[in-house]
């Protein structure tokens, strides 16, 4: 007798999420079917309640709407979120026209999502209202819940606290009709938040005050310093920062027993915040450093960035050195969350004038090392204005797009207008041509195509669109899909405030990208 030693086998590497995908919109059949289910064991697994196998018989366009939906889940897990957008648009008119309500749904409630990590906060909100529609008309309460909670965050997030106070009073009604004490303190707690933005503070105290006790009498005690906090937040929005510093205190211990450190961070800077009301410099920023630390764990960045900036003035007496390097920190921190918008939307003015004022500020606290006096009060009106001027610039910003929206309109149709008259002009009689002649000199002189930028990927679908080609031809040549070209072009048609091909073709000619 031969002992055969067993062979062991091992499984192929999974190919990049991307890679499949690419291989998945090339695909017909039974290959497509096969790559699917690739992806469905080897990235959507983790994130799927089930592992969903499709046979050869589905139908395709089903398929690729399922497909999508889930590599935007997988995308926002690893918080893509304008790739998961990417995918979602794809996905959603054959979730429209292949999908049941609950698909849908799914597909619109995460649309909701990635717009609102995106800042698209109105287009977020649209979204979120459809999805709650359909959630209507299913008529499950939970759904109903969820959906009315996720519109009111994001409107409270996008300032629109009449349409937030108005969907989260629905979605408490709701709740209380459904045995979930946890979820109705969640909904409680977002009340009290939305009526201290709306400044009603005494209806922000009975719903805090409810949420903590629903919250302590059937909910889930890990959640019950949260509601501390939440209730602490009224007190201090009222001026009683004895109570509320006595209910951080004891959310913050109870806090410290549980692995909560985003909400711990949280608590850790209110405390922060109202013993630097108090003048207790050193307490603050005992409180604000260990917070900014537990915040660099969580990645949390809103609430460092809000912690560094009252660090940066607990510190400004006793130790201003330190106070310098806390604003440094603040304003790169500052920059890693808002430079990629400002990118997009700011003149090269605007971001230099932002460096400087940023250099000044920092400047003007390094003369606080020689003379803490004169810094004292230097230090408060900087800091204010540092955010009234961001303020002006992102308001400067959008209208300067929408200024370089109508130009090139305006241009576009000069330019239409100009080429029309040039073909009746020797149509008309001596004394019109002469006129003509003068009206044409006088638009030519209007003022330049304004330049938009746009990426390096936007321009080659430009200049192969001015070469005529289709959208189908565009994604052979680019080696994309076709949606992903359409995606291209609309991004185009936004930025330029134009509507067709046409147009995108004439701006790419009065602008010199191609020969006209």
């Amino acid at each position: 007798m031969c002992a055969c030693a067993a062979m062991v086998t091992t499984a192929a590497p999974a190919l990049p999420i991307e890679q499949l995908l690419n291989q998945f919109d090339k695909a017909n059949g039974n290959e497509r079917v096969n790559i699917a289910n690739q992806l469905f064991e080897k990235h959507f697994a983790e994130i799927a309640d089930t592992v969903y196998r499709y046979d050869n018989n589905v139908n395709q366009e089903y398929l690729e709407s399922q497909v999508y939906v889930w590599a935007a889940n997988e995308a926002v897990e690893r918080a893509k979120y304008d790739q998961a957008a990417i995918y979602l648009n794809r996905a959603l008119p054959l979730c429209r026209a292949h999908c049941n309500d609950e698909e849908l749904g799914d597909c619109l409630s995460l649309l909701g999502i990635a717009y609102m990590r995106l800042g698209d906060l109105p287009t977020a909100i649209k979204y979120q209202e459809e999805c709650l529609e359909l959630d209507r008309k299913g008529g499950d309460k939970e759904l109903i819940s969820s959906s009315l909670n996720n519109v009111a965050g994001t409107c409270l997030s996008a300032g629109m606290v009449n349409h937030a106070v108005k969907y989260i009073e629905e979605a408490i009604k709701v709740e209380r009709t459904l045995n979930r004490p946890a979820v109705l303190a969640i909904r409680l707690g977002m009340a009290s938040e939305i009526y201290i933005k709306m400044g009603h503070n005494q209806k922000a105290l009975e719903f805090a005050k409810e949420a903590l006790a629903v919250e302590q009498q059937g909910g889930k005690p890990e959640k019950v310093p949260v509601r501390k906090s939440q209730l602490a937040a009224v007190y201090n929005a009222m001026g009683n920062n004895a109570e509320a510093l006595k209910l951080l205190s004891q959310a913050e211990t109870e806090l410290r027993k549980t692995t909560n450190i985003n909400s711990l961070a949280i608590v850790l800077n209110q405390i922060g915040n109202i013993e630097l009301d108090h003048g207790n410099s050193a307490a603050a920023a005992a409180h604000l450093r260990e917070s900014v630390n537990l915040c660099q764990q969580t990645g949390n960045q809103a609430i460092e960035l809000k912690a560094r900036q009252m660090l940066c003035t607990a510190l400004r007496v006793s130790d201003p050195h330190a106070a310098l390097v806390e604003l440094e920190k603040y304003a790169a921190l500052k920059d890693s969350i808002y430079n990629e918008q400002a990118a997009q939307s700011m003149s090269l003015f605007n971001v230099k004038y932002e460096t400087a004022e940023r250099e000044n500020n920092i400047n003007m606290l390094q003369q606080q090392v020689r003379s803490n006096r004169l810094m004292l009060g230097i230090l408060g009106v900087v800091l204010l204005a540092a955010i009234v001027v961001s303020l002006l610039l992102a308001r400067l910003a959008r209208q300067r797009e929408m200024r370089n929206k109508t130009l090139i309109k305006a241009n576009l149709l000069k330019d239409q207008l100009l080429e029309i008259a040039q073909q009746q002009l020797d149509n008309l009689p001596v004394e019109q041509q002469e006129q003509l002649v003068q009206v044409a000199h006088e638009m030519g002189s209007m003022g330049d195509m304004p330049q938009v930028k746009i990426t390096r990927r936007e321009r080659e679908v430009m200049q192969l669109c001015c070469e005529g080609m289709l959208a189908k031809e565009i994604a052979d040549r680019l080696n994309i899909s076709q949606r992903t070209v359409e995606t291209h072009k609309n991004n185009l048609f936004k930025k330029l405030g134009i509507n067709n091909t046409v147009e995108l073709v004439r701006y790419a000619q009065a602008i010199g990208a191609v020969r006209a």
